[in-house]
């Protein structure tokens, strides 16, 4: 599972509200129900962090020092796709043999493939796919295993109607909300070319390129605390324009060096701004990186500092210590950037600005 080892995708979502005392018996009374009763509609449930199988949800089987960890079954007979061709094929082939026509008219294929799949499906083994998740009571957050925004909706949805508490995905905005209690739309909007709209607020475009200018310029430094965290934003690199901006919208750089490029220097001249990138941070000897969506706030392959060869309990809790750590920094930077709009120094700031991004060297 992602959160004993290896790297994972991840959400951070705020619980607004409060988690019933009772919610373990409200999880296992949503738990996920048996793979045999799986039909042709996808069973959505509950079951342990340990593996897909369980679905004795209680203190032995989801608790872990105090945290919640579960996931969210999916469950689904499905026909592979190469044997419904085939079996459609097969079928069209004997209708236009016996109707001697060379073509078989739309109705006639739905119906072909309608038939197929009922006769099919109840004897498909059903396929489940897990989403796992970590809940820090004491803290307000859920860390959700997941890059996909439609996944993260299905988790908020169920997740609501188990504990009758609202989760909050934490992107740029939410994040300044409820943890930084900005107001966004004071948050003044960065332009990064001399010719760029001084209208255009993209908030989470905004802060991943001033972070990595910030990286290049002050070498992403922070501090959480007395600790210090330096960071670095390198490609793959994609850089967006607002929807409504004329010729191509989105311009990806994957190869070679990114953020020495001429395309990425070119890219910022007509006031493209950075949408994903891949982001590193560093404390010390340990080291996190990921590939960051500015827009929803997610992260995919997220990499976490090695730690040290702990028991599974132990290693566990380091590894969720090591997540909370990176949240806590990521929103320090958030912090920080949000004061330098604000600060009276920011017109000064934004003229140095614009002229790293147009003196940027390229190679």
């Amino acid at each position: 599972m992602p959160f004993e080892k290896g790297t994972l995708p991840l959400f951070f979502l705020k619980i607004n509200g409060k988690i019933p005392d009772d919610c373990i018996s409200l999880f296992q009374a949503k738990a996920a129900g048996k793979l045999d009763d799986v039909k042709d509609e996808a069973q959505i449930g509950w079951v342990s962090g340990r593996h897909l199988l369980e679905r004795a949800i209680d203190d032995e089987t989801s608790v872990i020092a105090g945290l919640i960890y579960l996931n969210l079954r999916i469950s689904q007979r499905k026909i592979p796709s190469a044997l419904l061709k085939a079996e459609c094929r097969k079928e069209e082939l004997d209708y236009m043999l016996a109707n001697k026509s060379g073509f078989v008219p739309r109705k006639v294929r739905m119906q072909i493939k309608k038939d197929i799949e009922e006769r099919r499906l109840p004897g498909m083994p059903p396929t489940i796919s897990g989403m796992p998740f970590v809940i820090d009571r004491k803290n307000g957050i859920i860390y959700l295993s997941t890059s996909s925004v439609t996944r993260a909706e299905l988790f908020q949805n169920l997740f609501y109607d188990t504990v009758k508490a609202e989760s909050l995905l934490l992107d740029f905005n939410s994040s300044a909300e409820f943890l930084l209690k900005e107001d966004v739309g004071n948050i003044r909007p960065v332009l990064f070319s001399s010719s760029a709209d001084p209208k255009e607020n993209l908030s989470g475009r905004d802060f991943l390129t001033w972070l990595w200018y910030h990286s290049e310029t002050a070498q992403g430094e922070v501090k959480v605390g007395k600790v210090e965290y330096n960071c670095l934003v390198e490609g793959t690199f994609t850089f967006a324009s607002s929807d409504d901006s004329e010729g191509s919208i989105e311009t990806a750089l994957r190869r070679g060096s990114p953020a020495k490029s001429a395309e990425a220097k070119a890219a910022l001249a007509v006031g493209k701004k950075l949408k994903k990138a891949k982001l590193t941070i560093a404390r010390g000897k340990d080291v996190w990186s990921a590939s960051f969506n500015a827009d929803t706030f997610g992260f995919s392959s997220l990499s976490l500092p090695e730690g040290e060869n702990l028991d599974p309990i132990s290693g566990f809790e380091e590894r969720i210590r090591f997540i909370n750590d990176f949240h806590s920094t990521l929103i320090e930077y958030q912090r920080l950037f949000i004061s330098s709009t604000k600060a009276k120094t920011w017109k000064d700031e934004q003229k140095k600005i614009i002229k790293w991004a147009e003196e940027k060297e390229s190679l």
